[in-house]
């Protein structure tokens, strides 16, 4: 019975025993899956580097247990996408150590679009947060995709924005797509799946691993034009995706933070080494060269509100980082009475957010 392409490439990077610089090898020697799938026992021993184990497993093939495994994938939804294929996405085939294979659940893969990645710290602030969620949004409105982990924090936060927008989102796990990894991100999982992709080169139904989330910060790099580090700690896991971008020969850009913010020493340490300063959407804009009319200092909260004047007076008043209620009356000349009916207002708007008892922030 002879197998599809799409079997055979699953296939291959399912050989127990190969890794991917195995495969990476085997590829250089015979092109394509099926080439090796056809190699006797004999041109498999010269090659030299393969273990009788290793041998073994390749010529133990079962077509008809392969194509039930790949019956099974795409009963799930799940799409299966191999290196070099018409839909692999063209900015993964040159980067070192493509993956061979991508899984793929949700909308179609679109990759033709400007893209980012946003990542950052798992333990973000309310400063991280809001920046991360509104630069997503901003930059989905003018079309640009954002690709991150999925992971708590800004990597969430980012993508929850660019659905806000309506833009496009792809989240590469470090476990199967099937599976959702944090398990509180249950909510966002099912909003990027019905409308964006949940990608990974693990097959699925595999767990999470501790060393899959740093081989997956190549494919979250990799998908972008530009890598963006919102808030980062001094061992943040995010320098792994920064690392894996400048190998690629992608532009890196940090949100500056306080010198006393633990969770912005990263940051200041990239901007410090080289890496771009990022201010707000615009300078992102203008990197990928996109003229966007509706970034002109965007507020989701005139696009879809009707604020009356007292509430813009105390919107005016805050930002990024929490604000006391008692400084919101004082640098508005309101009673605290007055402002803690105003900021309730908007709270239940969803324009602005209570970070902690009486402190507030512009955002969701």
């Amino acid at each position: 019975m002879e197998l599809t392409e799409d079997e055979l490439w699953y296939w291959f990077v399912n050989i127990e025993g190969i890794g991917r610089r195995t495969r990476h090898k085997l590829l250089e020697i015979y092109k394509k899956p099926y080439e090796l799938f056809l190699a006797s026992e004999e041109m498999l021993k010269n090659s030299g580097f393969l273990s009788d184990r290793q041998i073994y497993n390749i010529l133990n093939r079962n077509t008809y247990n392969i194509r039930d495994k790949v019956n099974m994938i795409r009963r799930k939804g799940i799409s299966i996408i191999h290196f070099k294929g018409r839909n692999y996405p063209e900015r993964l085939i040159n980067i070192p150590d493509p993956p061979h294979v991508l899984y793929c659940k949700g909308a179609a893969m679109n990759d033709k679009n400007p893209a980012v990645a946003i990542v950052g710290s798992r333990k973000c602030s309310d400063y991280g947060r809001t920046v991360a969620h509104n630069l997503a949004y901003e930059l989905a409105l003018c079309g640009v995709s954002v690709i991150s982990g999925m992971a708590y924090g800004i990597d969430a936060e980012a993508q929850k924005g660019c659905l806000e927008a309506g833009g496009i989102t792809m989240a590469v796990l470090g476990c199967g797509v099937d599976i959702c990894y944090p398990q509180s991100n249950i909510e966002l999982y099912t909003m990027i799946e019905r409308s964006g992709t949940v990608i990974s080169e693990y097959k699925p139904n595999t767990a999470p691993k501790q060393g899959f989330f740093p081989e997956r910060n190549r494919i979250v790099s990799g998908l972008a034009d530009i890598v963006i580090v919102v808030e980062a700690g001094e061992k943040s896991g995010s320098l792994i995706t920064v690392d894996c971008a400048l190998e690629q020969g992608k532009d890196v850009y940090a949100v500056p933070g306080r010198v006393t913010d633990s969770q912005s020493k990263s940051c200041n340490m990239l901007i410090k080494n080289g890496a771009f300063l990022l201010e707000s959407a615009d300078d992102i804009l203008s990197a990928l060269d996109i003229k966007c009319k509706n970034n002109k200092s965007i507020k989701k909260t005139e696009n879809k509100y009707s604020l009356v004047t007292d509430e813009k007076i105390v919107y005016a008043k805050l930002g990024l980082e929490p604000k006391h209620i008692d400084s919101i009356a004082s640098e508005t000349g309101m009673s605290v009475e007055n402002v803690m009916r105003i900021v309730l207002d908007l709270e239940l708007k969803h324009i602005i957010r209570k970070t902690a008892n009486n402190y507030y922030v512009k955002g969701v």
